[in-house]
């Protein structure tokens, strides 16, 4: 592995744009933000480290990246549409981090269109894809803004 110096403005922006508990190391931030994390399995330096693996459930969408990207703004405001593919009147949340920010509180994208989706339409379908229901003002869809960052069509 090489070694670099960095000064004190590229080190600040890693730390800002590090994810806590995933980027064990500035390196992680950098290959996340410079999008080679695509290849599957443990990285050579996790490896040496004996980390094994997430095998959780693999996030929908990431927000935090796609802030990074340029493709979202912190605080932008999503808007909710329902599973019809109509916008759920008065329900707007704000994108804070990896979760949304609705009427002071955060709430992640698929609990937050579970919460509303529940109460407000009456949906009670077991399975929520927080991502497919938020939307940005011109409309894209959040889910479809995750495929194109990963180049998926």
């Amino acid at each position: 592995m090489r070694q670099i110096a960095i000064d004190e403005d590229v080190f600040s922006y890693l730390e800002k744009n590090a994810i806590p508990y995933t980027d064990r190391q500035p390196n992680d931030t950098l290959r996340r933000l410079f999008g080679l994390n695509r290849a599957k399995g443990v990285s050579a330096d996790a490896k040496a480290e004996g980390l094994r693996p997430f095998r959780g459930k693999r996030p929908k969408t990431r927000l935090s990246e796609l802030i990074a990207a340029g493709t979202l703004k912190e605080g932008q405001k999503l808007i909710l549409y329902d599973h019809r593919g109509n916008p759920v009147p008065g329900i707007e949340a704000f994108v804070r981090g990896d979760m949304l920010e609705w009427k002071g509180a955060t709430y992640s994208m698929s609990a937050l269109a579970k919460k509303c989706l529940r109460e407000i339409c009456h949906y009670q379908s077991p399975e929520f894809q927080g991502p497919r229901h938020w939307y940005t003002e011109s409309k894209e869809c959040v889910f479809d803004l995750w495929k194109k960052y990963l180049g998926e069509k």
